[in-house]
Parts: C-alpha cells; structure tokens; sequence
C-alpha cells in the first residue's frame, strides 16, 4: 500500500494546501517519504519554489537562506517515474548516511520548523507506484515520450 491514506484526502484536488492539523496527523499516520529512488518506482511531484531539506543535504546547501527554504506541505497532480538506476543504501552505508543527514541538519537547524525526527520534516520523495512488468524493455520507449 502506497500511502493511501494521504493520497485518498488529496485527490479530490487538483493541487491541495493541507492545514496544520491535517498535516500532523497525516504526516503522524501514514505518509512514507524515502530519501532513496528505485527503478520503476512512481514519485509525487511537489510545486514548490525553494529547496526542501533533501536537496539542500545533497547540495551541502548551509549558507541556504530560511525563506529559500521549502518544507513539503503541497502535492501536484503530478508524478516523475524513476529510470535509473536504485539509488539507496543498506547495512553500514544506510547508518553513514543517516548519520551524515543528522549532522547536515544540526548545521542548519535554526532555519528549519521542525525538530530533527519530526516526519514533517518530510525528508525525500513520496512513491505512489510501482512499474510492473520487464522495466528495460520500456525505458527507450519512455524516454521519447
């Protein structure tokens, strides 16, 4: 299941800005955000202008300024749909990584609302689905649409 729950309250919008309440207790409950991509996985869209705290990890981004920064709190009625390689970590690497993500948010985390755990803090992408069949037969076909 592909957080139900969060997509089901936003699909009657085209976009959809959620209120404070609506976002503690959906981001509390079910939303599943991963800072990893896997091959043929779908991803939701976020229309933000500004940077939210993946990608200012990923640039190294401290010298960001706090109104550049863009915590995900709305969803697109759009999708990217991952091509490339898997792009995650396991065993050791996966606990360097989480550890070097805590160590970039300590660097930044007077400008951030949120505490370092909060899942608010919605660290990564959201997948909302999953390819099914024989991927690298359709990757060419993908790529020219």
């Amino acid at each position: 299941m592909y957080n139900y729950e969060y997509l089901c309250v936003l699909s009657h919008r085209t976009r959809a800005r959620l209120s404070p309440s609506e976002e503690r207790n959906l981001f509390k409950k079910s939303c599943v955000f991963t800072p990893y991509k896997k091959k043929g996985e779908m991803y939701m869209h976020y229309p933000h202008v500004g940077k939210h705290f993946l990608e200012l990890f990923l640039d190294n981004d401290v010298d960001v300024l706090p109104e550049q920064i863009m915590i995900t709190n709305k969803v697109a009625n759009t999708f990217s749909f991952w091509c490339g390689e898997d792009m995650y970590a396991e065993g050791e690497r996966e606990k360097i990584f989480y550890e070097r993500l805590k160590s970039f948010y300590d660097k930044i985390s007077d400008k951030l609302p949120y505490q370092w755990g909060d899942p608010r803090l919605a660290i990564g992408y959201v997948p909302i689905g999953k390819f099914t069949g024989k991927i690298v037969d359709f990757i060419p076909e993908i790529g020219r649409n």
